[in-house]
C-alpha cells in the first residue's frame, strides 16, 4: 500500500506506475511509455521464474529466462539506470 497525500494505491503494479509517472519516468512519449510497461511486464515474468535462476540448464523454464535475461542485458546497455532517493 502507498498512501500519496489523501490517495492510497494498492497493487504493486499501480504502485510502480504510479511512482514512475510521479517521478516523470514513465515516458513522454507513446513509445517510450510502451517501453517502460514492457520493461514492468519484463520483470512480472522474471518473478515469475526465480527457480530457473537457481538452475539454469536443467529448469523447464530456464531457456525462456536465458531469452528475457539477454534481452534485458543488451536494452540495458543502452539507457542509464536512474536510482532515487526520494520523489519530489
Amino acid at each position: 500500500m502507498l498512501r500519496d497525500g489523501d490517495l492510497v494505491v494498492v497493487e504493486s503494479g499501480a504502485i510502480c506506475r504510479h511512482i514512475a509517472r510521479r517521478a516523470c519516468m514513465d515516458g513522454t512519449t507513446l513509445a517510450e511509455k510502451a517501453q517502460v510497461d514492457m520493461y514492468y511486464e519484463l520483470t512480472q515474468d522474471m518473478n515469475k521464474k526465480t527457480a530457473a535462476i537457481f538452475d539454469l540448464e536443467g529448469h523447464a523454464d530456464a531457456p525462456s529466462l536465458k531469452t528475457f535475461l539477454s534481452y534485458a542485458e543488451v536494452r540495458a546497455g543502452e539507457a542509464p539506470f536512474l536510482f532515487l532517493n526520494h520523489i519530489n
